[in-house]
Parts: structure tokens; C-alpha cells; sequence
């Protein structure tokens, strides 16, 4: 080959790599030529990450690709930076659809795209159930109901079954006796090892019984707790500091199973004078503690430590339940008057505090010593499952307060607060976290149990499950079950 050929090869490729070059990075970068209006446009990309495969995407009307098993996200690039109708469609499941801007050389991302069946049905699995109440463990359920008492007049009096959620059975473990008559289940509540439980009775004249069951005892006796306390010889030195001694507010220890922590309650001494001493009670030694601290207004116990309410300050203190060290951490009331109501601890730091059904949620400052308010009107306060996040229940209204930030799309700060779910004509009943990613909720509204997204942007997806009104409302993500008592029966329905 001659030397002015070779030559004239060298500067042709040459030339075609100085003008190829910016095209290619170009192109790599995400600009694209429109022809038709001889303009150079930016493009973006779009990741979306839909479940449960196989899901069929469309971007603005238009099939793109359906997802695997294998291959369950879908990358979409080339996308001129605009909005775009996404949709995730499967057959038998409702379409989760939402605007989203594509920005140039970003990526947008859906992240938490969940599709939930159409035509989920529901199976009884027992009727005439009052109270529902789950152990920690999410293994069993213990149903309540109202049988009727061996009396001449046979009054109704509460029954109680544990239902196994992995076998499907239930079997009974608490019958009540004619001295529960006129007493309703205000409450039932586990211990940290799912072995024992205890009934909060009341009756019309606002007296409490607690009554305790070991599901592991075949024989299945009972325990009176507030009886047992009373009888105990050494429960005399609370008569000796109070006048009129009453037990209230019984709870488990969270670390020791076969303990119960209560409060002894001055029932005769003026208020400003009353002494509300805190207390533990062995259920099997039959030991009765020192008194632990004396102004115990409303408390919950974490660990070894009980956070409390000082019936006389109104301040925040906390309290190590074997040690009896007291520390105060806030300074100053911390609801700015004493008439307040009851205080519900919802963690350690974040708590309700008002008339029922009319609460504030409060979170601890550290660095001011004080509370700050993040809601008003407040029913119900639940920690997602990764306790990132609160879900806090009104009468009408659901709301997230975010604990952490989130660095994937939608951003979120900790500290934000968005109302997912307003409802102008109906009431929430009940809300429980979807948990398999605690990026949406289940609730209950007065006709229908419905699903809704934290994604706020564009829209919520928000879709009917059941058709009708329910409460006690679970959600075991390991099975994709949704359990639910609704017009007395207990049902499940799956929603994968």
C-alpha cells in the first residue's frame, strides 16, 4: 500500500473518530436527535420494580416488557424527559398506575409497586367472636366470646379459645364462672414468650379483675391476679401507706414471663395527695415486690426499665424495675395541665396522650428535654415492622410520621408528616402496616377493608379488598394472609 493511501486511511478514520466521538457520548449520556422537529432532546430512564411476578408494564398506553421470576424488574431507558402514564398490569389483579416525571439523565424510580388481587375470597374460620387478640409471635390468636353461664337466669359470660394460625385449629382455654357476669373483655395481653396470657374484665361499675391462663397448662387453671395480689400477705404494707388500697393497671414484665407489673391506687386520699405505687408480683413464687416508685400515673415497661408518667409532677421519668433507679427526663409538665387524660406509650420515647379517641402523638426531644406534638386528634399510633415509620389512625384520617430518612424515590426526611388517607364520609374502624414492605396500609372503613400506598406522588393506588366493615385486623406477611373479625366471624383471606 502506498504511503499517500495509507495516509489518506489514517485521516479518513481519524476524522470519523473526532466526529463519532461526541455523538457516542452523547448518546451514552441520553441526548437523542428528534427529526422531525430537528431538535436534540435529553432523555431519562425509568426503574420500576413491580411484584408479584409475572407483571406486564406500559408506558403511555404502550407494551414495553413483562417481568419473570427470574428477571422481576424492569428497566426502561430512551424516555424523553416528560410525564408518563406507568402501568403494571396482571390478570386478576387490580392496576397500579401513576404519573411520573422523567427527568433528563435521571432515573425515576417505583420502587414499592405491589399488585393486589381482585377476586381474593374470604373463609370463615369462626363465628360469634367478640375480642381478637394476637401473641407476639403472630402464631396464635385467642378468640373471645359470650356463652351462656350455668345460672338460673343463664347470663352471658365470656369464653375464650386459642386458635393456632399454622394448624388452622382452636381449642379452649378459658370458661368463665358466674362471678364474671356483668364483666366484659377490655382487654388481653401476652407475654414476651407467648406462653401465658391475662383477661382485663370490667363491669358497669368500672371494677377491674385480671385473670390469668398458661396455654401450656392442659389443666388450664386460672389465676385471679388482682385477687392473688390483694390476699398476699405482704400486699399489708401498701394498707399501711394507703388508706384504701386498689390494684389497676396490670402488665407483663417483658423479661421475666411469669411476672406482672401493677400499680396500688389510693381510692379515698385527696388527688394531690395520693400515692400510686408501682409494684411486681410473681405469678409463681408468689412474691411481692418492695414498691418500685410511688408516682405512677400511667406507665409501659421496656426491657428492664418502666417509662411512667409522675402522678404529681406530670413529668416523664424512668425507672429501672430491678434496681429501682429513677431517672427524670423531662423537667417541666409535659402536657401543660393535669387534667389530661390517660397517656398510651407507643415506644419508649413516642407517646398518646389525651381523652380517648381525642389524643395527641408525642415524640421525645433528647437535646430540649421535652415533648414535641406531631399529631392531634389521634386514635391509634402503630410502629412499621423496620420502626421507621409510625402509622397514626384519627377518626377519619391515616397519617405517616416518618422516624428515619429514606434515600429511594419518593425522598423522605425524618420528622415528615403526610396524611395518606382522608375520609370525608365514612370513619377508619381499624389499620394495621402491610409488612412485607411497609410502604402501604390496610384499613377498614365502614363498608369495605381497603389497601392504599405511601407513594403519594401523582396518586394513591387505593383498591377494595372485602366489601364489608371489619376490625381486628392482621396481617401475617409470612403467609400473605389478612385476618379480620367482620359482623362477628373471624375470617382470612389471602391477597397474594
Amino acid at each position: 500500500m502506498k504511503k499517500t493511501t495509507r495516509t489518506f486511511l489514517f485521516s479518513a478514520f481519524f476524522i470519523s473518530f473526532l466526529l463519532a466521538t461526541p455523538v457516542i457520548i452523547a448518546y451514552s449520556r441520553g441526548y437523542r436527535v428528534d427529526w422531525g422537529n430537528k431538535i436534540i432532546l435529553n432523555t431519562g430512564a425509568l426503574m420500576v420494580e413491580p411484584r408479584p411476578a409475572p407483571v406486564e408494564l406500559f408506558v403511555d398506553g404502550q407494551y414495553h416488557k413483562r417481568s419473570s421470576f427470574l428477571f422481576q424488574n424492569i428497566y426502561v431507558d430512551n424516555l424523553i424527559a416528560k410525564t408518563y402514564l406507568v402501568e403494571a398490569k396482571r390478570d386478576g389483579y387490580f392496576t397500579w398506575s401513576k404519573m411520573l416525571q422523567v427527568a433528563p439523565h435521571l432515573v425515576t424510580e417505583a420502587k414499592n409497586v405491589v399488585l393486589f388481587p381482585s377476586n381474593s375470597t374470604s373463609t370463615l374460620i369462626s363465628s360469634g367472636v367478640e375480642f381478637v387478640s394476637t401473641s407476639p409471635g403472630e402464631r396464635y390468636a385467642v378468640l373471645a366470646y359470650l356463652s351462656t353461664s350455668s345460672t338460673q337466669d343463664r347470663s352471658p359470660v365470656v369464653e375464650a379459645a386459642l386458635y393456632d394460625f399454622e394448624s388452622g385449629t382452636q381449642r379452649v382455654i378459658f370458661r368463665g364462672d358466674e362471678t364474671l357476669i356483668g364483666y366484659t373483655v377490655q382487654s388481653i395481653e401476652w407475654n414476651n414468650s407467648s406462653t401465658r396470657i391475662f383477661f382485663h374484665f370490667q363491669n358497669a361499675n368500672n371494677l377491674n379483675r385480671w385473670i390469668a391462663v398458661d396455654i401450656r397448662d392442659p389443666q388450664l387453671q386460672t389465676i385471679d391476679i388482682s385477687a392473688e395480689i390483694a390476699a398476699n400477705s405482704a400486699f399489708r404494707q401498701y394498707e399501711n401507706e394507703i388508706f384504701k388500697p386498689a390494684i389497676d393497671s396490670v402488665s407483663w414484665q417483658p423479661n421475666n414471663q411469669s411476672s406482672v407489673l401493677f400499680v396500688v391506687r389510693d381510692l379515698i386520699s385527696p388527688k394531690d395527695r395520693q400515692l400510686h405505687i408501682l409494684a411486681s408480683y410473681n405469678l409463681e413464687s408468689k412474691i411481692l415486690s418492695e414498691p418500685i416508685a410511688y408516682d405512677v400515673s400511667d406507665y409501659e415497661a421496656f426491657g428492664d426499665n418502666a417509662m411512667y408518667i409522675s402522678s404529681k409532677l406530670h413529668t416523664l421519668n424512668r425507672v429501672n424495675i430491678n434496681a429501682r433507679a429513677i431517672d427524670q427526663l423531662t423537667f417541666n409538665p409535659i402536657f401543660g395541665a393535669e387534667n389530661i387524660g390517660s397517656t398510651q406509650f407507643v415506644t419508649d420515647r413516642i407517646l398518646l396522650a389525651g381523652e380517648e379517641g381525642d389524643k395527641q402523638a408525642m415524640i421525645y426531644n433528647s437535646q430540649t428535654q421535652s415533648f414535641d406534638i406531631i399529631a392531634n386528634k389521634i386514635t391509634k399510633a402503630v410502629v412499621s415492622s423496620d420502626s421507621k415509620k409510625i402509622l397514626l389512625q384519627g377518626k377519619n384520617t391515616i397519617s405517616v410520621y416518618w422516624l428515619e430518612n429514606v434515600h429511594i424515590q419518593p425522598f423522605r426526611d425524618a420528622g415528615d408528616i403526610e396524611e395518606i388517607i382522608k375520609l370525608p364520609e365514612s370513619e377508619v374502624i381499624d389499620s394495621v402496616w402491610f409488612t412485607k414492605d411497609n410502604e402501604h396500609i390496610i384499613f377498614s372503613a365502614n363498608s369495605s377493608i381497603n389497601v392504599t400506598e405511601l407513594d403519594g406522588r401523582d396518586k394513591r393506588n387505593t383498591h377494595t379488598l372485602y366489601g364489608k366493615s371489619a376490625d381486628n385486623l392482621i396481617y401475617m406477611g409470612s403467609k400473605d394472609i389478612l385476618y379480620f373479625r367482620s359482623e362477628g366471624n373471624f375470617l382470612e383471606m389471602p391477597i397474594k
